[in-house]
């Protein structure tokens, strides 16, 4: 009798799949299965208020090399989302998401249900609250869920637990779609998923159970739905899913010709105009005058998501808002360019963003400003925001300028950054500190000793960042009297006596990081370029006599920083992943730099040698990069402004217009500059801005004998981290 039953049962389900679509339903013995093609696919993350929407071609089938992590993001809290857009409409009946089982045995996702837009909702397809089938190769782990047999082009795949206790850092190595399956003997039925390491019964508890009819996008009837979530969906009905599709996989905008009619300074009025009119924030419940860090320059909007990267870090970006940092070369060279026209909206443009920035963006717990490589002001939160971590960074020193007017226009917030940098240090007894510091907490005085213990582990005490804080300090202490800010420097001194490297004079990488002990380029230099800005302010402090003995020793041996050979020409990473590090015209510039404050002419003699070999260049290997960014065109017309000014020979002038024009055929579009080339958006990190300075520098360069006094250099680099 029982026998009959399953024939039954078994001969029922073959006619019914049969009739829909020819799919199958899984059997234990027959052995075939479809799986659809999504090679012209998209796969998007959701990273609710981290990472946010970013496209992971890595997870399509047979395109290695990326993983999906929701990091510390709770998901019981907040479910992360992989968004699956498909250019022609499919009807999938399975789907497979593959993870990975931990050095703990633990599945790093164990929880997702799938669901399909059908032109006014999502509509649910499945979960992992049923039966699951399982497969294991080494650590990877693959979930196949079984689907309501929908036709649609947009899946949404939602990520609820992993079997971590906080349902944290779940990863997703790879997602497939099948058209028909009938059973794989490989798979496993698993009873493993069916109670889970937090003693639930079923997969999931009540709380978080799937939401079969979600209803309308305005309904409001997913659970923990995140605002980005939302912004999605809309953006992607707005312009229609096939649009959204094509959004990314995106083409280059097309190259264009330089017209020497227009000038230098033409293009960068140009692209000044067009950020007044559609760069500034827009998109908030408060519409400000800060810079939007991205946008696409065939819109001219910001795109309502997180784009591809052209090299830094994603969570280095930002993504949906503004970093003053990346902005500071732009607002100095408004400066400049009201000089020059008599036009004073530049000024006047720039200075609201600062005014902006220093009243209503720099409230936070610690004092510290949303800056940096890890952190920025999310204009749609209207808060400090990062991919990753809350963490505050001083990439760079900026000018004197820039402090000067953010002194006079709210000094209450630079105190606070100033006094805020305090939360950098671990450890008050020998000023042990890390240059990443939290925004949003602000560690007690004193220390505790198990919290010293364990800030110790990830102690990253970077000296060029200390040096930053010592400039500002000593512009405080100059502007105040206060001599608190002395007593501060004087600890940091204390530091530096410590661990100074005796039989060189320099400061170690990081003081107690045994693979880091040497001192490097960018960390043993800036620091002496930061003091040095630092010491007129203190000639006639208490510690004058002291800072002085310190710093003019450290300088005088900068000279075993120097290479042993002349690196590399290069314009990046190449596509075949050699050269990772970046480009010897920034490294040149920096030479320049030391030698125009101390004078040695070991360093011109290096900056010139990597000068003349990117002069001679005749043309840009362009099609052994992915891309080039807006820094290295940059980096080599300031470095040949630099020599032009320095030996004033001819070829340094034709060389930096050289650099300008193939950078203006390669980036100039629609009013605006894009990032890197073979792209299509703006982005603040890959250094636009100081672009755009070296282009007004040029231009007054070669004006000066005419009307007009030369822009200086700007040595400002924020941040080289990404290559």
């Amino acid at each position: 009798m029982v026998f009959l039953l399953f024939l039954s049962y078994l001969l029922f389900h073959i006619s019914y799949l049969d009739s829909v679509a020819g799919t199958a339903h899984f059997s234990e013995s027959i052995s075939r299965i479809e799986p659809i093609d999504l090679s012209n696919a998209s796969i998007i993350a959701d990273r609710a208020h981290r990472m946010r929407h970013v496209p992971l071609p890595g997870l399509i089938p047979d395109k290695n090399g990326e993983t999906f992590n929701s990091i510390t993001q709770d998901l019981a809290d907040q479910p992360a989302n992989l968004i699956v857009l498909i250019h022609d409409e499919i009807q999938a009946v399975a789907i497979e998401v593959t993870t990975i089982r931990d050095d703990e045995d633990l599945l790093r996702l164990n929880e997702f249900e799938v669901y399909a837009w059908n032109s006014e909702k999502w509509e649910f397809l499945g979960d992992t609250n049923g039966r699951v089938r399982t497969r294991e190769v080494d650590s990877r782990v693959g979930l196949l869920v079984d689907l309501l047999p929908v036709r649609t082009q947009m899946l949404r795949v939602r990520l609820l637990g992993t079997e971590r206790e906080s349902d944290t850092y779940a990863q997703v190595r790879e997602i497939r779609l099948f058209s028909s399956i009938d059973d794989v003997p490989e798979w496993d039925v698993s009873n493993r998923l069916q109670t889970d390491h937090k003693g639930n019964n079923d997969l999931r508890s009540e709380a978080t159970a799937p939401v079969r009819d979600s209803g309308s996008l305005d309904s409001g009837s997913f659970p923990q739905e995140a605002f980005e979530m939302r912004l999605l969906t809309q953006w992607l009905l707005d312009r229609g899913i096939d649009t959204g599709f094509r959004k990314y996989h995106d083409e280059p905008t097309p190259a264009g010709s330089f017209d020497p009619d227009k000038g230098y300074l033409g293009y960068v009025l140009s692209f000044m105009d067009t950020m007044l009119e559609f760069g500034t924030d827009r998109y908030g419940k408060t519409h400000s005058p800060i810079f939007m860090s991205i946008l696409d320059v065939r819109t001219l909007e910001h795109p309502g998501y997180s784009l591809p990267t052209t090299g830094p870090r994603q969570h280095d970006r930002a993504h949906f808002g503004a970093n003053l940092q990346f902005d500071i070369p732009l607002l100095e060279a408004m400066e400049f360019v009201s000089e020059i026209t008599g036009d004073q909206r530049y000024r006047r443009a720039g200075r609201d963003y600062l005014q902006y920035w220093l009243n209503q963006c720099t409230d936070t717990a610690t004092g510290l400003w949303p800056w940096g490589e890890h952190v920025y002001y999310d204009v749609y939160l209207g808060q400090p925001e990062s991919s990753q971590y809350l963490n505050h960074e001083y990439n760079d020193d900026p000018p004197t300028a820039f402090w000067e007017r953010a002194w006079e226009k709210n000094p209450e917030a630079v105190l606070r950054q100033a006094a805020g940098v305090r939360n950098h240090i671990i450890d008050f007894e020998n000023f042990v500190f890390n240059r990443h510091a939290w925004i949003d907490r602000p560690l007690p005085v004193p220390r505790p000793p198990e919290l010293i213990e364990q800030l110790r582990r990830h102690n990253l005490d970077f000296p060029r960042q200390s040096g930053y804080w010592i400039r500002l300090w000593a512009f405080l202490y100059d502007k105040t009297g206060n001599d608190t800010y002395i007593s501060w420097i004087e600890e940091v001194l204390d530091h530096y006596d410590e661990v100074l490297i005796p039989h060189i004079g320099l400061l170690p990488v990081l003081s107690e990081k045994t693979y880091r002990p040497l001192p490097d380029r960018p960390s043993g230099s800036n620091v002496a370029i930061a003091l040095d800005r630092a010491r007129p302010y203190l000639e006639k402090s208490r510690i004058g006599d002291r800072f002085t003995g310190f710093t003019v020793p450290y300088t005088d041996s900068l000279h075993h920083l120097l290479p042993d050979s002349t690196p590399e020409v290069s314009f990046g990473k190449r596509k075949d992943g050699s050269n990772p590090v970046g480009y010897a015209t920034e490294d040149a510039l920096h030479w320049v730099h030391l030698y125009r404050r101390f004078g040695d002419e070991r360093f011109y003699d290096q900056a010139r040698t990597v000068a003349e070999v990117y002069a001679a260049i005749d043309a840009i290997p362009y099609d052994d990069y992915d891309h080039i960014r807006a820094d290295l065109f940059a980096t080599a017309i300031q470095l040949m402004l630099d020599m032009h000014e320095l030996d004033g020979r001819g070829q340094w002038l034709s060389a930096a217009e050289k650099y300008a024009q193939w950078a203006i055929e390669r980036l100039y579009y629609n009013g605006l500059f894009l990032g890197a080339t073979n792209s299509w958006y703006y982005d603040a990190n890959l250094r636009v801005s100081s672009f755009v300075y070296s282009l007004v520098r040029l231009h007054t360069v070669l004006k000066h004998d005419e009307e007009e006094e030369h822009v200086p250099p700007l040595y400002f680099r924020p941040s080289r981290a990404g290559f």
